[in-house]
């Protein structure tokens, strides 16, 4: 798990929780990379609560937290009828 947190600079912030494996992050801004850290961080949104704050998607040594992915989607194959006439 890899910690959202409040604000951009890790030193300076509060975690507001812990972003889990396999769990989808919707980038709301960035990446960008701290001057002071070195770390990549974005700003996103977790899908599954909606806790919105900043994650390091790659570390100072260059391991990386996160993997950029497809987005889900979902597509209507069939009509189906939710009342009845």
């Amino acid at each position: 798990s890899i910690a959202m947190t409040d604000h951009f600079e890790v030193a300076s912030s509060k975690t507001l929780r812990k972003a889990e494996v396999g769990e989808f992050i919707q980038v709301l801004e960035g990446p960008r990379t701290s001057a002071k850290s070195g770390l990549s961080r974005i700003r996103g949104k977790a899908l599954a609560d909606g806790t919105d704050g900043w994650i390091s998607i790659q570390g100072n040594q260059g391991t990386f937290f996160l993997e950029q992915v497809e987005k889900p989607f979902y597509v209507c194959t069939a009509d189906m009828l939710l009342e009845e006439k």
